[in-house]
């Protein structure tokens, strides 16, 4: 078995470019050990088959084990979440949640998200140089999942604040306590939406949770405000990942992004393919709640698992040319948005926001590329995510002096 620790996972050059160190891991066995990450070994899952197995295994979930008390930071709020529970509360819950993520809602949004990215590029046409982070992804994000959600316009910027703040934590000292207290400003900003929507019923998912679902269906308040939260903090930094990387990774591949610029059909699959070549989300946590052999491991319960969606979704033995970026790859079984019974619900709304803000960027931008004598992006990871911290680009060509 072989063993690291998470000196590995931490490091500056994993940060930059994980692929050859999960590479390297993935050459000597489909799960390796990683120590120093909980007070129990963690399984470290590093191929496609044995990922995709462990996230359809009953016997791997999300529910935390009770040594995990001391681990997790305290929210405030001991509520069944999508993120904490496995079916069959899982099941109760997913489906009150998904009349709210329904096709036909998510496809509603469309007029409004596109206004907001015409907004948004708007302001990057009057610039030489823009941050696509911070002048298009972060705002259009934001409105998006606030209107969504229900929450006020005066809230959103102190919603995104928040999540922001989550996501920028590297795992020093004092950490805990900072994510401890921005989960719990999270959660008293979605009481307040709920209290708002219960007297002001609006077309947000809070009105829906509040008032559409009956019976044993029917979230209470506590489930409602924990729901919104987890769906707060999990959609909008993923889907600001994933505009960014998408976005750099055509950018960075000139070949392609000039087929997919001639073929606007051909976003929905770049979209994807972005999501196998660079996922915003690195890994998911499982747990054992029964001893269990995977692949090489001998799981015992209450051990955690880690299935590296890294290291999957460049796995040869499931993917023609995994480091290669083929905007048409099909079929493309990437985990980047999970597999099994923890599929993203918000999947369907990351997708359109992702290939709205990229299609209008490349037909309102037709010289759109990377900044030139600017410092090379900079990658960010907390937790399981990895994004850009800032994405520079040029709208135009830079003008030629006489």
């Amino acid at each position: 078995m072989l063993e690291f620790s998470t000196a590995l996972l931490a490091s500056p050059a994993f940060a930059k470019n994980p692929y050859p160190a999960l590479a390297r891991l993935r050459s000597h066995a489909p799960v390796a050990a990683l120590h120093g990450l909980f007070p129990r070994t963690c399984w470290f899952v590093v191929d496609h088959e044995t990922a995709t197995t462990a996230l359809t295994d009953s016997r791997l979930g999300k529910t935390p084990p009770p040594w995990m008390s001391d681990v997790l930071p305290n929210s405030g709020s001991n509520a069944a979440t999508l993120q904490n529970t496995d079916p069959p509360e899982h099941t109760r819950l997913r489906k009150a949640l998904h009349p709210g993520f329904a096709g036909t809602r998510v496809a509603a949004l469309r007029p409004r998200i596109q206004h907001l990215v015409d907004t948004a590029l708007d302001r990057v046409s009057r610039q030489q140089t823009s941050d696509l982070m911070t002048d298009v992804a972060l705002p259009v994000a934001q409105t998006v999942i606030g209107d969504f959600l229900g929450i006020d316009a005066g809230d959103e910027g102190r919603l995104s604040a928040l999540t922001d703040a989550l996501h920028r934590l590297d795992g020093g000292a004092g950490d805990l306590e900072t994510y401890t207290q921005a989960l719990r400003q999270i959660r008293d900003l979605m009481q307040d939406i709920v209290q708002r929507r219960r007297s002001r019923p609006g077309n947000d998912l809070a009105t829906h949770l509040l008032h559409a679902s009956t019976g044993q269906d029917r979230l209470n308040t506590a489930e409602v405000t924990a729901a919104l939260a987890g769906i707060a903090v999990a959609g909008y930094a993923t889907t600001v990942a994933l505009i960014g990387t998408a976005t750099h990774t055509l950018l960075t591949h000139p070949q392609h992004l000039a087929h997919v610029r001639a073929d606007p059909a051909l976003v929905g699959p770049a979209v994807e393919e972005a999501l196998r070549y660079e996922s915003p989300v690195g890994s998911i946590l499982l747990f054992a709640s029964a001893d269990l052999q995977l692949a090489n491991a001998a799981i015992q319960t209450g051990d955690p698992v880690m299935i590296s969606v890294h290291a999957a979704n460049r796995d040869p033995r499931r993917f023609t040319d995994p480091d290669a970026f083929v905007p048409d790859r099909s079929p493309n079984p990437h985990l980047g948005m999970s597999h099994g019974a923890h599929y993203c619900i918000g999947a369907a709304l990351a997708r359109l926001e992702a290939t709205s803000v990229i299609t209008s960027l490349l037909d309102r931008f037709p010289h759109l590329a990377l900044a030139p004598g600017r410092e090379a992006p900079r990658w960010q990871t907390s937790g399981p995510m990895r994004c850009l911290a800032s994405l520079p680009v040029c709208p135009a060509p830079a003008p030629v002096s006489a």
